[in-house]
């Protein structure tokens, strides 16, 4: 059986890093037609900085998108003015729902992407999925990995503890999903891959055994969440589903979300993980490395109400249609509350 892996991104990181993006378009053969995709905040940051550097080299920004949201109508809308009779080179500056945007319009566009996260908050950075809005719902969209990846650590390391954490937070969010994933293969039928399972879990232990540095936000700290997420990528790509990085936790992440939730991604899945691994094998063991990085797992700490969870758990087998620990009913409101209770995140 033929089956063809596409490991599409390159990746540099390192020191002022981003001044390279016009060198790298000229040696990489990239369309010298711009679409660039930023975040309101994000282009007063860094952004605009970007846009002056392209501009002064020769190339041409056909569209500037700053700020648009995450709903696929609106997005589509925008692909529509663009020329379906040429290629464009598509940049993306900003966080997870940026990048996200910006691998979505590069798959309709058949352009490559190039992707520079401000932060490491999601591993959207290098997957080649989309999660888009429409009409409430979040809606997984499978679509390109960017072609060029680019990790500035002078830009990343300043980034607010909170975003680092998260980006931890959905890391580590493969202690419950590989869980799921072997559940599945074995009771769903759905599909698996050794290699790709042994290499995720590998890097689970590594996130784990570097969390100092990655919380201090050292070089080797950053640069290990960066090519971990990454390589989340290449996992996704070589497994042919997202289920090497999501389960469960994920599920309750999506729920939490629905229900108008404003967590960071990356928080909601750390805090998926620990009810999850808890309901999977009763141990407390992820809570305790969160608890390392005083990662808030408490609704006191979060600032959200026990009901929230409660409901979010009693809906979260319906978020996807994946099989994992929850079953095919999920939990009972009984249940949820005694699992959120038994973990710590109601007090």
């Amino acid at each position: 059986m033929l089956k063809l892996i596409n490991f599409s991104s390159n990746v540099i990181f390192g020191n002022n890093v981003i001044s390279s993006i016009p060198n790298e378009i000229e040696s990489k053969r990239f369309s010298k037609e711009i679409i660039f995709i930023s975040g309101e905040k994000t282009f007063k940051l860094i952004g605009e900085k970007i846009l002056n550097k392209i501009q002064a080299n020769d190339l041409r920004v056909v569209e500037n998108i700053i700020g648009i949201r995450k709903d696929k109508d609106i997005v589509d809308n925008y692909i529509s003015k663009f020329s379906k009779d040429k290629k464009y080179t598509i940049i993306s500056v900003g966080s997870g729902s940026v990048l996200d945007i910006g691998k979505y319009i590069a798959s309709e566009t058949n352009s490559p992407l190039i992707s520079i996260p401000t932060s490491l908050s999601t591993d959207a950075i290098a997957t080649s999925f989309s999660v888009l809005w429409r009409k409430g719902s979040s809606i997984a969209i499978k679509t390109v990995a960017p072609s060029l990846v680019i990790g500035d650590y002078q830009l990343l390391k300043n980034e607010d503890k909170r975003f680092i954490k998260a980006g931890i937070g959905d890391m580590l969010s493969k202690l419950s999903a590989l869980y799921d994933w072997r559940l599945s293969f074995w009771l769903a039928k759905e599909k698996y891959n050794d290699f790709a399972y042994k290499l995720a879990s590998y890097i689970t232990k590594l996130i784990i055994e570097r969390l100092y540095h990655i919380l201090n936000a050292d070089y080797i700290g950053i640069e290990t969440l960066f090519l971990a997420e990454v390589t989340d990528g290449y996992l996704m790509e070589l497994a042919d589903t997202t289920r090497v990085a999501a389960g469960s936790e994920h599920l309750f992440s999506f729920a939490m979300e629905s229900l108008g939730s404003n967590l960071l991604h990356g928080e909601l899945c750390g805090l998926g993980t620990i009810m999850m691994y808890f309901l999977q094998t009763g141990s407390h063991r992820a809570k305790k490395i969160f608890e390392k990085i005083q990662f808030p797992i408490t609704t006191r700490e979060l600032g959200i109400s026990k009901e929230i969870i409660i409901k979010a758990l009693t809906i979260s087998h319906k978020m996807r249609n994946w099989y994992t620990i929850l079953g095919k009913d999920g939990l009972t409101e009984a249940q949820a509350e005694r699992l959120a209770k038994y973990t710590g995140v109601i007090e």
